[in-house]
């Protein structure tokens, strides 16, 4: 995923980490898994590499306490995504990329160079940008993937990536880079 926002981390940690154990009977359970399971999974994997990258870049470069807050949180909560999509992987001997794609390198580099507001700003219109797109894409192909015990890690992923979306936009406010988020939409059926 290009995948998340100012509480706490240590609840949503905990929350994510809790995934983990809800995830052991599914996946002993197995399954197939389709090319495109597999191509999910590799975006998924890629997107939260790309994020716990960009939150360390956040926690050290952010010129505020929110933006550095933030980044922490980021790198907490995918980090943790990531480790379940280890063990599913691992557990279903499917190999996952290591490495980021192009854009997501590209948009590293970038980020690396700015500082200050300049590096808030850009780091947190990003992430606004990037959640909306993971928070459409887990919404349109997670009810898809064939693989059940796939099919839950992803599913149970999209509320917290919901709120990394209303976290980003709220500071995209606060910073005054965009307009007041409104309520979150509703799920389309």
């Amino acid at each position: 995923m290009r995948f998340l926002q100012t509480r706490s981390a240590a609840p949503l940690a905990l929350v994510v980490a809790a995934g983990v154990a809800v995830a052991a009977p599914a996946l002993a359970q197995g399954g197939s898994i389709t090319a495109a399971d597999r191509t999910f999974l590799g975006h998924l994997s890629r997107g939260n590499r790309a994020e716990v990258q960009l939150g360390q870049l956040a926690e050290r470069k952010g010129s505020t306490d929110a933006v550095r807050s933030f980044g922490r949180r980021m790198a907490i909560d995918h980090g943790s995504f990531e480790n379940q999509l280890h063990l599913w992987a691992t557990e279903n001997r499917v190999s996952m990329p290591l490495d980021l794609d192009a854009e997501q390198r590209g948009e590293l580099t970038r980020l690396q160079g700015l500082a200050d507001q300049d590096f808030d700003q850009e780091y947190i219109g990003y992430m606004v940008r990037e959640h909306r797109q993971d928070v459409a894409e887990v919404q349109q192909r997670a009810p898809r993937v064939q693989n059940p015990s796939l099919q839950a890690l992803a599913t149970r992923v999209l509320p917290v990536l919901q709120d990394h979306l209303r976290v980003a936009a709220n500071l995209a406010w606060q910073m005054g880079i965009a307009p007041r988020p409104g309520p979150p939409p509703s799920p389309s059926r």
